[in-house]
């Protein structure tokens, strides 16, 4: 007779393996995925990268042209998470004006929104409601050396807001977003007014600048007003349709172009700059700020206790998990003392009973359940329960013939393993620990293969070796 016996208590620490497993590897994959980008962070702290992001022909605010461009940039973060990043906007993206006439932010803007009206139709509640105004203001003595600037810039708010949404997935710290041309346009305007001081030229003389992209020319135009250069214009052209100005060519200061034909998001060479000067009030997401170094000091106390709280949450999982275990083989081996002395003790008081009637048969079956109980059942568990864990097998299924238990005096019963493994290595391993009796009868795939912190379980053995005397 033999008696089959799936143990619940092997599947049930598959189950725990597995889960603990499943756990852990899920906590082992976010921590690392935050170390790279910590580590991209940190790399890009000084020098953050910048990202040039283009917009097909459209009409100002079109949702497809938007969307489009936040799935290239989206293209782009996937493969640089955790980075400090600037984007450049092209022209397309935006509205701009310069308000000479204006003397102080309202009104410039006052001003601007007119003309936009005037041009486009964009009344203020709409250019409020769907647009992200912004606006640089440079003048008075102190800077008169430096010339005066009244300029305003809009763009599309859902623009701005989908660059948030993607960098706060994709876990990149969003510096800035402004016009490509912008610094440039300040340099270029600080430089003539050092190289080309206005109080030396006629009044009314005229400075140009001109930024090239794919399909339009941006230029930006200043005139010597009472000794000081005072910005003018600032215009798109369709490249198609430029024309020149006689008397006047525009300096060319830059050019953006794309690395491939219809590329709408690319990175462009990083270049360290000050964050200083009007050209930061066109950031539609707010000036930068400089991180001190105590700010830097505090972050990188932060991860020591963070991956410190990480190694030791760790620790107290492996421990808690090697207690459950030392409990379940305490409660079992208390359930096996109390079983085999509840069997001694009836079986005591049966042959006492029935000592004088015994036949043949009774002292067979009498032999037979002494030598079940006598098998050394807590020795045996405990080996194969040692070499499992030992060398990573999982065991899912234990079955001894009690038949060849019961056969003859000394002979040891057959007993039946099945258990899911990483790899063959492990497997003749783990073979050759149960002992030199320990034959191999089968090895198959599983049909639901499973992921542990130790490796992938993809294999299933089936074992017969023998089990201790009687």
């Amino acid at each position: 007779m033999a008696v089959q016996a799936v143990s619940s208590r092997g599947a049930g620490i598959a189950t725990e393996a597995a889960a603990d497993a499943s756990w852990q590897a899920s906590l082992g994959q976010q921590l690392q995925r935050q170390w790279h980008r910590l580590q991209a962070r940190l790399r890009s702290t000084w020098r953050p990268l910048t990202v040039a992001l283009l917009a097909p022909p459209h009409v100002p605010g079109d949702a497809l042209a938007v969307d489009a461009a936040l799935d290239a940039f989206d293209a782009w973060a996937a493969e640089h998470e955790g980075v400090n990043v600037a984007v450049q906007l092209s022209s397309r993206w935006l509205l701009c004006c310069a308000t000479p006439e204006a003397a102080n932010g309202a009104q410039a803007r006052e001003l601007a929104q007119q003309q936009w009206a005037h041009y486009f139709g964009l009344e203020a509640e709409q250019l409020n409601a769907e647009w992200l105004t912004v606006d640089a203001l440079q003048g008075g003595a102190k800077t008169a050396a430096l010339g005066d600037v009244r300029l305003v810039c809009a763009v599309p708010r859902a623009l701005i807001d989908g660059l948030k949404d993607v960098a706060r997935e994709r876990g990149l710290q969003l510096q800035a977003a402004m016009p490509w041309w912008a610094e440039g346009l300040q340099d270029s305007l600080d430089a003539d007014a050092v190289a080309v001081p206005a109080a030396a030229q006629p009044e009314g003389s005229t400075r140009a600048w001109a930024w090239a992209e794919p399909g339009l020319l941006n230029q930006a135009q200043a005139e010597a007003r009472e000794g000081r250069w005072v910005l003018t214009r600032v215009w798109s052209e369709l490249a198609s349709d430029v024309r020149a100005e006689p008397g006047r060519t525009p300096e060319a200061v830059a050019a953006m172009a794309p690395p491939e034909p219809g590329a709408l998001a690319w990175p462009l060479s990083p270049a360290p700059r000050r964050h200083e000067g009007w050209a930061e009030g066109l950031n539609f997401l707010g000036p930068r700020v400089r991180t001190s170094f105590w700010g830097w000091a505090l972050l990188a106390l932060g991860v020591v206790a963070a991956l410190h709280a990480a190694d030791r949450a760790a620790a107290v999982q492996d421990e808690l998990t090697e207690a459950q275990a030392v409990v379940k083989r305490l409660q079992r081996g208390e359930r096996q003392v109390s079983v085999q002395a509840q069997a001694a003790s009836v079986a005591q008081a049966t042959q006492a009973a029935s000592a004088p009637e015994l036949q043949a048969e009774s002292w067979r079956h009498a032999a037979q359940l002494a030598q079940w109980l006598g098998f050394p059942w807590a020795d045996t568990l405990d080996h194969i329960d040692a070499t499992s864990l030992k060398h990573k097998a999982v065991l899912a299924q234990f079955s001894l013939d009690l038949a060849t238990l019961a056969s003859n005096e000394g002979v040891q019963p057959d007993l039946k393993l099945q258990a899911a493994v990483i790899d063959d290595t492990a497997a003749l391993q783990w073979l050759a620990a149960l002992g030199p009796q320990a034959m191999l009868r089968a090895r198959e795939p599983l049909n639901t293969p499973f992921l542990t912190a130790q490796g992938r379980y993809a294999w299933r053995l089936d074992v017969v070796t023998t089990g201790g005397t009687p």
